[in-house]
């Protein structure tokens, strides 16, 4: 006869650093890695200057966003920072039904005050 083992299996301990959180606010859990960045585009203008609507189509690309999380190798911003980049830098990422960007570092031009 074989005796059962009354011990019960261990947990795996987790690491809380291990487990980012890209953004309080949105829920997202996503950590880029070495010089990435992980940005929220903001909204493209609507309306013209002259007061003209724009439709979807006739709208610039954001150029313009907020830095939810980056890599252990950025340096030179922090998350929440509002940040200019490259027209059509990045690779988009759809999480939650939220258009998300991955950067490259280089590809910023410079950051807002």
């Amino acid at each position: 006869m074989t005796k059962k083992s009354t011990e019960t299996p261990k947990k795996k301990a987790t690491d809380g650093a291990a487990a980012k959180t890209a953004s309080k606010s949105s829920g997202v859990s996503f950590q880029p890695t070495g010089a990435r960045l992980f940005v929220l585009p903001s909204e493209g203008e609507e309306v013209s200057p002259g007061g003209i609507y724009l439709p979807e189509a006739a709208r610039e690309k954001p150029k313009r966003g907020r830095v939810e999380a980056i890599g252990k190798d950025v340096t030179l911003v922090k998350v929440g920072e509002e940040v200019l980049y490259e027209r059509y830098a990045g690779n988009k990422l759809v999480l939650d039904d939220v258009e998300y960007l991955v950067l490259k570092d280089e590809e910023l031009m410079g950051v807002y005050e």
